[in-house]
């Protein structure tokens, strides 16, 4: 999705940061403090349960700071939080930083550095990382760059030595922006062993009503095509949007330390103790399943007031052979009764869904808004139809009044069970000049019914009933500077 957008959207000028001044320094920023709560209460077999699922407290913040010169652009952003959890079950507090880093730009030399916690879309990164990352623009046509640090995976994770990686790419831009072209080399090692190391290539087409992007990894260490994705859109005719999404990747992404899903022990130099290197490649590849998605998708405008939106898709998800679980060194052999105590993981088969969504505005008064929703999932073990309405009103000066209302039917052919989902929502909001006051609340009945074993007495089925409560509220204060 990054990648798709920046080749479509253009790059966002100082302005957007914050308030034109005198001075070539600008500022921008938000803090916002959020309170969570949420209760659940299930009646099954005529034995009640009721227990907390959330009660936290959030505080988050993002500042951007800028200085535009004649010649150097600097600029400084953070993006994180703190939760903290008042429920000791829900694993403790926990702090995020999605952002953190300085940026030095030199527009003479056409050299970026950038240092600190940051993402990138086109170099093989997956998540964050922390460390350096340095750009130079060659000539019009051409930029190189590079970056090297720590990966971080997702904002939650804290600074970690244990693995590092480098990449370098080139990318070549001969058409004005009509045609981009990239292609990286990435490694990563863990320990003293080689956790990823590919080569990618990426092609952006972007024109006027057109848009793909095109992007390939392949696993250099493994031999394997680790990802190929083909994402795309295109205007047809006066009104039409069509849309397209091909996807085949390892899920997860195929490095070494895959080899400890499933096993005692945590970490790699662990798994080494203990295996040789042969048997941790194999385990690695065995444990990594491969993912298939197509997603289709088309809209249009009708009238001046509703827009039609519909999708279709379909995912499949392969198994993962059985596997032999440390300290076994038995080779991987299904057949041998030494070797799989890690158990094979069988295919999902092909998940197929459909949707179709209609929204509309200024309907019951100006400026209102309305989307209607119903979906169709099928997959080998369930299937499941969901209708939906979510609305938005002005209720009087800067308040606005949110609606939502979702009905679920999933039948569960591998469980024998059917169930039924009711949620009703409602979302106001208070928008000020700098400041937005946020309420929501929402409450689930959930009623399930499951086909039990046979009674060894009667020899007849029994059929059980479970009833489930849920409730949810949350208050959320921001203000922007």
């Amino acid at each position: 999705m990054q990648t798709l957008a920046a080749a479509s959207l253009e790059a966002k000028s100082t302005g957007d940061f914050g308030a034109a001044t005198g001075n070539r320094w600008t500022m921008a920023g938000s803090a916002a403090v959020t309170y969570q709560y949420g209760k659940d209460q299930v009646v099954s077999n005529g034995t009640t349960t009721t227990t907390n699922s959330v009660n936290a407290a959030l505080v988050y913040g993002d500042l951007l700071l800028r200085d535009r010169g004649e010649r150097y652009d600097f600029t400084a952003r953070f993006n994180g939080g703190y939760t903290q959890n008042i429920l000791t079950t829900n694993g403790g507090s926990q702090d995020r930083v999605t952002t953190a880093y300085g940026e030095l730009t030199d527009r003479v030399f056409g050299v970026t550095a950038r240092v600190g916690r940051q993402s990138l879309a086109s170099q093989g990164i997956v998540g964050l990382f922390d460390g350096l990352y340095v750009g130079y623009q060659v000539s019009s046509k051409w930029s190189v760059s590079g970056a090297a640090g720590l990966p971080a995976y997702t904002s939650y994770s804290g600074v970690s030595s244990n693995q590092k990686f480098g990449t370098i790419t080139a990318e070549l831009d001969p058409f004005n922006h009509a045609w981009i072209f990239d292609g990286y080399f990435f490694d990563q090692i863990n320990g003293s062993d080689t956790e990823r190391r590919s080569i990618g290539f990426q092609t952006r087409y972007s024109v006027a009503g057109r848009t793909a992007v095109l992007l390939a990894d392949y696993d250099i260490a493994f031999k394997q095509l680790n990802s190929v994705t083909l994402i795309g859109n295109a205007k047809v005719g006066a009104s039409w949007v069509l849309g397209f999404d091909a996807d085949h990747r390892r899920s997860p992404q195929l490095q070494l330390s895959n080899a400890i899903i499933g096993q005692t022990v945590t970490d790699l130099p662990a798994l080494e103790q203990q295996l040789p290197p042969s048997i941790i490649r194999q385990l690695a590849l065995a444990r990594t399943a491969t993912s298939d998605t197509v997603v289709l998708s088309a809209s249009r405008p009708l009238g001046e007031r509703w827009q039609f939106f519909a999708d279709i898709s379909a995912l499949r998800l392969s198994g993962t052979p059985a596997s032999p679980a440390v300290p076994s060194l038995h080779p991987i052999d299904p057949t041998n009764p030494l070797c799989c105590a890690v158990a094979a993981t069988p295919s999902t088969g092909l998940d197929k869904n459909a949707s179709l969504q209609m929204a509309g505005s200024s309907l019951l008064q100006a400026s209102d808004l309305h989307i209607f929703s119903v979906r169709y999932d099928n997959s080998p073990i369930s299937t499941s139809e969901t209708v939906s309405w979510d609305a938005r009103f002005v209720v009087s000066g800067n308040w606005r009044l949110g609606p939502r209302l979702s009905v679920e039917r999933l039948n569960d052919t591998q469980q024998h069970s059917r169930q039924m989902l009711y949620l009703p929502q409602v979302r106001g909001d208070w928008t000020g000049r700098r400041s937005i006051f946020e309420l929501t609340a929402g409450y689930q009945v959930q009623n399930q019914r499951a086909l039990q074993q046979q009674q060894t007495v009667t020899g007849q089925p029994v059929t059980t009933q479970v009833d489930q409560r849920s409730l949810y509220l949350s208050a959320a204060y921001r203000i922007r500077f």
